[in-house]
């Protein structure tokens, strides 16, 4: 059986944008659609079970 996960994405301004409840994550990857997100600054917290947590920035920049 997998592990739970909970994942949010915040703004630059820490507004939640995007939330996610897995009940069983895969072992490798996890994608999200961002592409209505506006460019910008995010961070990315994933809270697996009860101990681990991941919390990372990554940056949206489109040429329109």
């Amino acid at each position: 059986k997998g592990m739970e996960a909970n994942i949010q994405i915040f703004n630059a301004l820490g507004q939640r944008v995007l939330q996610e409840q897995m009940n069983d994550i895969p072992e490798h990857a996890v994608c999200f659609d961002v592409s209505k997100f506006h460019n910008g600054i995010y961070t990315i917290s994933i809270k697996v079970g009860e101990l681990k947590r991941l919390t990372k920035q990554f940056v949206i920049s489109r040429l329109y």
